[in-house]
């Protein structure tokens, strides 16, 4: 299994023929590890696939891209995972400590 940090990531809004989707694009640095496509429609969703580039295709449903943007903005660090073999990507983070209690600053900037 590969298991590469994501350190910046870019995405974007497009309207294509019969369907809106999102694409958000997964990086090391420079290095592109992966494009997610966001998808805002119910048919069955193409397994995750590696380019001859080396980029990985993944798709996910479209009602899922505000969790998956709170992990990147708000998760360090976040890393995705590819392993090849059983064509399995997943976007994950490092081990947390439970009650670590992120939602105290949420609720002193509310209050503030």
């Amino acid at each position: 299994m590969a298991k590469t940090e994501i350190t910046t990531y870019q995405y974007d809004f497009r309207n294509v023929p019969g369907e809106n989707l999102a694409i958000v694009l997964l990086l090391n640095d420079d290095k592109l590890l992966c494009m997610a496509a966001f998808i805002d429609n119910e048919n069955e969703l193409p397994p995750p696939n590696e380019g001859l580039n080396g980029v990985v295709f993944v798709s996910y449903r479209y009602k899922w891209l505000k969790d998956i943007i709170d992990m990147l903005r708000n998760e360090e660090p976040v890393f995705f995972n590819w392993q090849r073999d059983d064509h399995v990507a997943f976007i994950s983070t490092a081990k947390e400590a439970v009650g670590e209690e992120e939602y105290k600053s949420f609720f002193r900037q509310l209050f503030a």
